[in-house]
């Protein structure tokens, strides 16, 4: 399969809401993130309600205070993990996902490891 990412991948462990319906989240993990995408560490049964090409709305912690609130389609998913390029919500200021203020932001959150060589 050709490689599609275009923006670097950071390591992360942060907390996350994964929505799936209206009023129903799942706790997840987000375990990669970058300018255009996260990956979010997911139960097998939450795996199993979730399909490629489905739309949820996801709400990242990196600080408690100040959650990322975002929206994709899943791109591909595993028995463990959901992956999904993002946009921010309208909620969320464009700043706050953009390519130079995520490095930053990763490295303040002090929940993560060295971005990859």
């Amino acid at each position: 399969m050709k490689e599609r990412r275009v923006h670097a991948r950071y390591p992360v462990s942060w907390p996350a809401r994964l929505w799936i319906g209206d009023d129903v989240f799942a706790e997840v993990r987000a375990i990669e993130v970058s300018r255009g995408g996260a990956r979010v560490s997911v139960s097998r049964r939450v795996a199993a309600l979730v399909k490629v090409s489905m739309w949820f709305r996801l709400e990242v912690f990196p600080d408690p205070a100040r959650p990322i609130f975002c929206v994709g389609e899943v791109r591909h998913r595993t028995a463990g993990s959901v992956g999904l390029p993002v946009a921010p919500s309208a909620s969320t200021p464009s700043s706050w996902w953009s390519g130079r203020r995520l490095p930053p932001l990763i490295r303040r959150s002090g929940r993560c490891r060295a971005p990859p060589a």
